[in-house]
């Protein structure tokens, strides 16, 4: 994950997929930015979430063809 500047602040954006995965938050080092980016890395490697997704973590964006 990495911290982007976009309009009219900074978000929070999967290296992968390039999905925005936060609100916009206005500061760079925001508290709630930091916490939203350990809950995403939470449900990216938590096993209990695997298992009932069928042993996947995210979902990986598809390529179109």
């Amino acid at each position: 994950m990495t911290v982007k500047k976009v309009d009219g602040g900074y978000a929070l954006f999967s290296k992968t997929t390039g999905k925005k995965l936060s609100k916009t938050y206005k500061k760079k080092d925001s508290p709630e930015l930091k916490k939203r980016e350990k809950q995403v890395q939470f449900f990216k490697n938590d096993e209990k979430h695997k298992e009932d997704h069928g042993g996947r973590g995210i979902a990986a964006k598809r390529g179109t063809s």
